[in-house]
């Protein structure tokens, strides 16, 4: 890809002449490596050149791209349009694996919402395509782990990523790799195995940073920072989160921006930083709803009125609980609904 003189004086690059499938493959590297907007750049003109050539295969992997660009930029309703469109055209075009592809983005943005068993129904429908790549297999395996792990079957998510990251090794996919050891640390910091969840996301960083994978490599330390919290590192935990912070400012992703802002409220309140804290939290929910993440959203609230339960704002802080409970039993995260009727158990009636 050839470079011309930019209006901000760096070089910028000149895609005129570049096929579709290059276009494509230059945008899949810049949203692994984080850069959401110039993959998108790249995904749209990769979409109008295979338009032009009437290639209803490549102009359905554009569109995903875009998709996927798209939603981490904070656009969740036009991401879901064009990854619709991805596999209608991905059909016309009598493409098995791109029209599971489109299939397997479809369900990533189902259980981003929080819509797990219309998120599994997706990844079970794309795993009887036959002749699918190894690789897309590996990843239906991983998606399919990360359901059962939020529905609190945690047997089960293990051996969708264990029979994930054997496939992810055998085919040499260091970025699969380091996805697979980021959910089995997320499975351990949920049973208390600290020294096994670090581990598992040290071995994730490591690998994410090797093979290029900016947001991946943001998400390990920012998990990583809220099993530091719990092991009373707070300093430590604070400056893995201002990592992962500057990592998603620049990645431009809005969802892992407000995951970032409930952990680094979670740890400025253990620094006792209170007026600091109760900001991120705040701004965690707004950017978690923006996002339509409800997951984070309902983690969000479930912190911060913990942070006011403390600050005997008790009416504030059961408010908080209800809607998170609402958000958790909507998204059928049993482990979750039980905790936060724990919580209210202890503020007693209204």
């Amino acid at each position: 890809m050839r470079e011309r003189p930019g209006r901000n004086g760096r070089d910028e690059p000149d895609w005129d002449g570049e096929s579709a499938a290059d276009l494509v493959a230059a945008g899949w590297q810049e949203e692994r490596g984080g850069r959401l907007e110039v993959a998108a750049t790249l995904f749209e003109a990769a979409r109008s050149t295979a338009h032009r050539d009437n290639d209803l295969g490549l102009e359905s992997e554009a569109i995903r791209g875009l998709a996927v660009a798209t939603f981490h930029r904070g656009f969740p309703r036009r991401a879901e349009e064009l990854a619709q469109r991805s596999l209608t055209l991905a059909r016309a075009a009598g493409s098995p694996t791109r029209e599971a592809e489109a299939g397997n983005t479809l369900g990533c943005l189902r259980l981003e919402r929080g819509e797990l068993d219309e998120a599994r129904r997706w990844f079970d429908r794309v795993r009887v395509i036959g002749g699918l790549p190894s690789e897309l297999t590996a990843r239906l395996d991983q998606n399919l782990g990360i359901v059962a792990n939020i529905q609190g079957f945690w047997e089960l998510a293990r051996t969708h990523y264990h029979r994930a990251l054997a496939a992810f090794e055998q085919a040499g996919d260091v970025r699969g790799r380091a996805q697979v050891h980021h959910n089995l640390a997320m499975i351990a910091t949920d049973h208390g195995r600290t020294a096994e969840a670090l581990d598992h996301f040290g071995k994730g960083l490591d690998l994410a940073e090797s093979a290029g994978a900016a947001r991946l490599a943001g998400l390990c330390r920012l998990n990583r920072a809220e099993v530091l919290l719990t092991v009373g590192d707070r300093d430590q935990a604070r400056d893995e989160a201002i990592a992962a912070y500057a990592t998603f400012t620049r990645v431009g992703s809005i969802v892992d921006l407000a995951d970032c802002c409930r952990v680094l409220g979670k740890v400025d309140w253990a620094l006792g930083r209170v007026d600091s804290a109760e900001g991120f939290l705040r701004a965690a929910v707004d950017l978690a709803v923006r996002g339509s993440t409800p997951l984070t959203e309902g983690s969000a609230r479930s912190d911060l009125g913990d942070l006011l339960a403390t600050q005997d704002r008790l009416v504030e802080a059961r408010s908080l609980y209800e809607a998170a409970g609402g958000l958790f039993a909507g998204l059928g995260a049993e482990p979750e609904v039980a905790r936060i009727g724990e919580r209210l158990a202890v503020l007693g009636p209204p």
